[in-house]
């Protein structure tokens, strides 16, 4: 009777973590029950973040990461890169990346680290404490190559562990894969991907679908010597757009623009305005970078209309 009673009270734990998940999701403006694990949908990079996630169709090196592992190409040095991003309440989200050239390619490495922050949980069977509401890990491994005429491809395989409220736990696989061309035109790339190809994420018998995201973008950037000549400093120009499918939601649609111009000797200073069609949330993103020859510093303010502003710092070091 009693290991019955232990048993019960396990379950009823476990289901309580359950509806504490559903009831999280509800909060983020996601939909229960379409989709499991969203730490996997978050950025890696306030650069990318910035641009409304318009990325897919940039060669960033290792900002590319966690939209198209087709862009790591542009990693010609080794690279180090740390990111956090402070959301809705008291979560967060940290993740530490590395790049470094590797046979005919490159090859990336990443570790990033979800905290929904503490719930109180109170159980019919008496539990009545202050619990981590979620907590994921989530590794991950990729490489990219050109093939040549402008064509380049990768894959990134993740692995993930995710807890809920200390007590339902679920582990599991996902992959990337994507493609990015140079085209004839100078300073247009075309690209697209695939992300988070898996098995469903399971914490007890059912289990819900990752979020599988398609992503099909393209960039352009040129530099305008003449408003140099003029003296406008603002004269480097990146203009990038994202159609954007998650599984069972309508598409999005990303536009961004990004204006650089020189800072000291070998440094530039950016400024991004990116915003998001057909999302309810998340539609206007602000950004700022700073970088040079060695360090590149990005800050990304994603402006929310009805919930707290989520803000994100990332930091990097060519080596």
């Amino acid at each position: 009777m009693n290991d019955a009673h232990r048993r019960s009270g396990r379950s009823a734990r476990r289901l309580a973590a359950i509806a504490l998940f559903l009831a999280l999701a509800q909060k983020a403006g996601a939909e229960p029950g379409v989709t499991g694990l969203n730490t996997l949908k978050r950025s890696f990079s306030a650069h990318g973040a910035g641009l409304a996630d318009a990325y897919s169709g940039v060669s960033g090196g290792l900002q590319s990461l966690g939209y198209n592992p087709a862009g790591l190409c542009a990693a010609r040095a080794p690279e180090i890169g740390t990111s956090y991003t402070h959301g809705l309440a008291d979560d967060h989200f940290s993740a530490a990346t590395y790049a470094q050239p590797a046979g005919p390619g490159i090859a990336a490495a990443g570790l990033a680290y979800y905290d929904a922050g503490s719930i109180q949980l109170n159980l019919s069977d008496g539990t009545n404490e202050k619990r981590k509401a979620q907590q994921d890990w989530v590794g991950m491994a990729a490489y990219g190559i050109e093939l040549g005429y402008g064509l380049a491809i990768g894959g990134a395989g993740k692995f993930f562990r995710s807890t809920l409220a200390e007590e339902a736990s679920a582990t599991g696989q996902a992959f990337d894969i994507g493609g990015l061309w140079a085209s004839p035109v100078r300073g247009l790339l075309l690209g697209g991907s695939i992300q988070n190809i898996g098995p469903k994420v399971k914490y007890e018998s059912e289990g819900d679908p990752l979020p599988m995201t398609s992503r099909t973008g393209a960039s352009y950037s040129r530099r305008f010597h003449g408003l140099e000549e003029l003296g406008f400093g603002f004269s480097r120009f990146q203009a990038s757009t994202d159609a954007i499918k998650l599984r069972e939601e309508r598409w999005a649609f990303a536009s961004a623009v990004e204006m650089s111009m020189p800072l000291f000797e070998q440094g530039l200073v950016a400024l991004r305005l990116g915003y998001i069609f057909n999302r309810d949330s998340d539609n206007l993103t602000v950004g700022l970078g700073l970088s040079d020859r060695r360090f590149k510093f990005d800050y990304a303010l994603r402006l929310k209309q009805s919930l707290n502003q989520v803000h994100q710092f990332s930091f990097g070091i060519r080596l």
